[in-house]
């Protein structure tokens, strides 16, 4: 391998990487940086990939587009909030109280309180739905959407007896709600940390 030494800390993404060792392609990691611990380290890679997947690859996010994100105070909806201000969208962000600062300071340009506010009973439509925190049903989340708006779902709540979760996403994909809207679920990678060896 080129790049890496013996013993130098890395973080990345790769197949069955949740142990103390992995196999992974060099591609694939980066150094870790020196003020994160591996823990820490770990969740970089599988939140802000699975916010990238949802705002880049699968809401097809652009200029000038209202996006509502739940979940926003999150590791994936953090990166999500930043990714899609940074894509020039119009962010509406999801959180509850004490995170309302924290989550305009990413770059959200309206922050709805969900525990004094249902984000989903005023009349404001949005071009995507980016569902994090996945405590609201798909016909709810479609109403809020523009006639070709796009739903993406980026995790099961729903504690599923058989699919642990996995049901909305099921449900999303076989009763599509009009031929031009659209949902797309996103799914991360497995993340490895640790010193390469």
């Amino acid at each position: 391998m080129t790049g890496f030494a013996p013993g130098d800390e890395v973080y990345g993404t790769a197949a069955a990487a949740f142990a103390d060792c992995a196999a992974a392609r060099p591609d694939r990691i980066a150094p870790k940086p020196a003020g994160l611990t591996f823990e820490e380290a770990a969740t970089v890679p599988v939140s802000a990939l699975t916010s990238l997947q949802a705002v880049r690859d699968k809401g097809r996010v652009r200029e000038g587009q209202d996006v509502l994100i739940t979940g926003a105070a999150g590791g994936v909806g953090t990166f999500a909030v930043q990714l899609a201000h940074a894509f020039g969208a119009r962010v509406t962000a999801v959180a509850s109280t004490p995170k309302v600062d924290a989550v305009r300071t990413l770059g959200a340009d309206h922050v709805i309180d969900y525990t004094r506010q249902d984000f989903l009973a005023a009349p404001r439509r949005y071009d995507v739905i980016i569902d994090i925190a996945g405590n609201h049903g798909l016909r709810e989340l479609r109403r809020a959407l523009t006639p070709r708006g796009r739903l993406v779902i980026t995790g099961g709540e729903t504690n599923g007896v058989w699919l642990g979760g996995t049901d909305r996403q099921l449900r999303a994909h076989c009763c599509p709600r009009s031929p031009a809207g659209t949902w797309a679920p996103s799914y991360p990678p497995s993340t490895p940390t640790g010193c390469v060896t």
